[in-house]
């Protein structure tokens, strides 16, 4: 009797094949499965829509080494850029697809894609009024879309400053139509402007909302106007903070009132439809220069009444989420594993290292804040090629997919 031959693993059950594929981590050893076969490759692209989306990677600047860590592993890995973007750049937001907004010591404003090493240029100049032109420092940018397939779809929103130190002024530029950023001034309801300290677009609103530091938000949606030059649409909303006690755990309400913290970030997210504001604290005893802890709060938009007054609600926990806090970048996932119920935070804190001679800033803050227990660990583990404690270039980014 002859012996039946072994079964080929392309011959397993599709089903089988596809749990596997929603098993693996990284979107790299998804594709390097994807390739062993063809039916293998039908399978991937069939079930894209149920495999969960790439968490973003840590991207760590330097002019030495710069390093990536694929958020799902262990490891670090050296990041390949181009010889001005590694020595020049400074990151300022990201948006989906691998695109970067960068900042060049040598005055230049570029889009770039980590996936392509593809660069485009943006203005250097900000319009204030309407013969006023001035040079002006890039700070943060969000994109409307990307650049690419389709530049019509594109606005770029950003916060610029016109000289060092100075307040962040929004404003925005069609990509490719232009040679100035357009300013929009951020007032409020006496009249008042506040700096922006973050800005997200929102993809189900279709607009971008922008934070000021006095916590209210403003909403600019980019409209095409007859000329077929992008205007924007303003609504400015004043937004206070939730006052039950009932809303917050124990925690936050001990580190709140006892004011166990230092203010040293604060960013602005999308959830579904939801907004989300995140204030980052360090801690004022012990290490006074690492995290303690991370403040989630949503806007509550509906009340009883058409005269209730908009507030930030306190999140105590993020079951099956988890959020990811950077500049002009921040973004929740839907997630039931490990990172569940948890904030990742970049060491974007800006803090140089005192005694040498040439310009180093800390690179040991980034970590994982748990909302539900109040409670910050290191992140990303220790593995691979190892990190620095410090670096020449901050603030790192994330690198969304």
């Amino acid at each position: 009797m002859s012996k039946t031959p072994p079964t080929s693993v392309r011959d397993l059950p599709s089903e089988i094949i596809v749990s596997v594929f929603m098993l693996l981590p990284g979107k790299y050893d998804r594709v390097r499965m994807s390739v062993a076969c063809k039916s293998w490759r039908a399978l991937y692209l069939q079930n894209l829509g149920m495999i969960p989306p790439e968490l973003p990677w840590l991207v760590l600047p330097s002019t030495t080494k710069p390093m990536v860590h694929m958020t799902c592993g262990p490891f670090n890995y050296k990041l390949d850029l181009p010889a001005p973007i590694k020595d020049d750049a400074e990151f300022c937001g990201s948006h989906e697809g691998g695109w970067a907004a960068l900042a060049m010591n040598t005055g230049e404003n570029v889009l770039y894609n980590f996936n392509s090493k593809e660069t485009l240029p943006m203005p250097t100049t900000m319009l204030l009024e309407e013969d006023l032109v001035v040079q002006a420092i890039l700070k943060m940018a969000s994109f409307s879309a990307p650049p690419l397939p389709d530049p019509a779809q594109c606005v770029v929103a950003a916060g610029l400053a016109i000289t060092e130190p100075d307040s962040i002024h929004f404003a925005y530029w069609q990509y490719g139509v232009g040679a100035h950023w357009t300013r929009v001034s951020l007032g409020s309801r006496d009249g008042l402007s506040s700096p922006m300290v973050d800005i997200v677009y929102h993809t189900q609103r279709g607009c971008f909302v922008c934070l000021t530091d006095d916590q209210n938000l403003h909403f600019l949606k980019p409209r095409l106007g007859d000329d077929g030059i992008t205007v924007m649409e303003y609504r400015f909303l004043k937004v206070s903070l939730a006052q039950s006690g009932s809303e917050m755990s124990m925690m936050t309400n001990f580190l709140q009132y006892m004011n166990l913290g230092t203010l040293s970030g604060q960013y602005i997210a999308q959830s579904g439809n939801e907004i989300w504001f995140i204030s980052k604290y360090l801690d004022s005893f012990g290490n006074g220069n690492r995290t303690r802890w991370l403040r989630v709060k949503r806007l509550e938009e509906h009340g009883t009444s058409k005269e209730d007054t908009p507030y930030w609600s306190v999140v105590c926990e993020l079951p099956g989420r988890v959020l990811f806090t950077g500049l002009a970048s921040s973004r929740v996932f839907q997630r039931d594993d490990d990172f569940s119920d948890h904030a990742v935070f970049l060491d974007d804190r800006g803090i140089r290292v005192p005694g040498l001679l040439e310009v180093m800033f800390e690179r040991t803050d980034s970590g994982m804040f748990s909302v539900k227990y109040s409670r910050a660990k290191p992140w990303p583990p220790a593995g691979g090629e190892e990190v620095a404690h410090v670096s020449n270039k901050c603030p790192p980014t994330w690198w969304l997919h």
